[in-house]
């Protein structure tokens, strides 16, 4: 738990720096259906999870990213002279996504995710020892809930695909939101084996009473509310006995 002792004590030197890689979650990026376009939030409400004098954030999140890009881009950034604290991981959105043109053109194939489940969890593993191995200490992070049928209804309009074509291949539009459930579980399986502190945002979307409020018309991003409601959740995990192992690792104690 952050308390005013641990900021009087990293007062005396630099705040803890803790790395934010991800894809468009941690970018935030929000579809903005008037404009009939995405764009990224400004000022980034993930900065307010922040704590001022104790812990400061370097986002290096990319649009699209998937585990199999953070391999190559964090090992730039692990071999540089980059120096951190903590890396907070936060990955699977564009991982269990398809090729969905490709899908609406052959709706009968046998068409697999961008990155498989079990290479998924390989990739994630790797990631985890690399920032080990440079002495920083790996955070993961569920994966906000996504609405398989207003994604649905987005690729169908915006992408022009065949709604039919989709859900021959889908079976229902919520296969989605229980294909993209089955990484988040992933995430946190992993989590647990690998000891790594883990930041719970998926539970405080689905209960939620405004559950679709927090959730962007194309169904996968998460609504200014909604990334209000991440950097609540991170903000309510440097205060739970979850980052005990943080704050233990980082020199700090509770």
């Amino acid at each position: 738990m952050a308390t005013r002792k641990m900021i009087a004590e990293t007062a005396r030197h630099q705040p803890l720096t803790v790395h934010l890689w991800g894809d468009s979650v941690i970018k935030q990026l929000i579809w903005n259906d008037t404009e009939n376009q995405y764009q990224v939030l400004q000022p980034a409400p993930l900065s307010s999870a922040a704590i001022p004098g104790l812990i400061r954030f370097q986002n290096h999140g990319q649009i699209g990213s998937t585990t199999e890009h953070a391999l190559k881009t964090m090992q730039h950034f692990l071999s540089s002279d980059h120096r951190g604290d903590a890396v907070l991981l936060e990955y699977g959105g564009n991982d269990c996504d398809f090729n969905w043109r490709l899908v609406a053109s052959d709706p009968a194939g046998a068409h697999q995710p961008h990155v498989l489940p079990e290479r998924f969890t390989d990739n994630l593993t790797k990631l985890i020892q690399r920032i080990r191995d440079q002495g920083m200490v790996p955070l993961m992070m569920t994966l906000p809930p996504v609405d398989g049928p207003r994604y649905l209804n987005y690729l169908c309009k915006q992408k022009q695909l065949d709604p039919g074509h989709l859900l021959t291949f889908l079976g229902d539009a919520n296969r989605i939101s229980r294909f993209q459930e089955h990484y988040s579980w992933l995430v946190q399986q992993l989590a647990d084996q690998l000891a790594c502190p883990l930041v719970e945002v998926r539970q405080a979307f689905l209960t939620r009473n405004d559950f679709h409020a927090l959730i962007c018309a194309d169904g996968i991003h998460p609504s200014l509310a909604g990334y209000e409601l991440i950097a609540r959740c991170i903000r309510d995990f440097w205060q739970s006995s979850a980052a005990g192992p943080f704050w233990q690792a980082t020199g700090l104690s509770r």
